[in-house]
């Protein structure tokens, strides 16, 4: 988990500062900032949620005790969340 949130930190830190130069250049204003920030975090939680689920979704199918009351029939199906 710890890597994920060094992950998002890096780019958060990333984005804002290519905006502020943005700005300073004279090639942005603060809308652009606002909207570059608002769509970043929205793309931070849906990757954040996928991590969960995909790590919680891992972790039940090897629990012991599902694993002696039910079989996978298909495994490593790819999900494709295109929103």
């Amino acid at each position: 988990m710890n890597n994920i949130i060094q992950l998002i930190a890096g780019k958060v830190k990333g984005e804002i500062e290519e905006n502020i130069i943005r700005v300073l250049e004279g090639e942005g204003n603060l809308d652009d900032i606002v909207d570059s920030v608002g769509e970043m975090v929205n793309d931070i939680g849906i990757k954040t949620i996928q991590a969960i689920i995909s790590e919680l979704n891992s972790i039940i199918k090897k629990s012991p005790e599902r694993s002696g009351k039910y079989h996978v029939h298909k495994g490593k199906v790819v999900k494709n969340f295109n929103y």
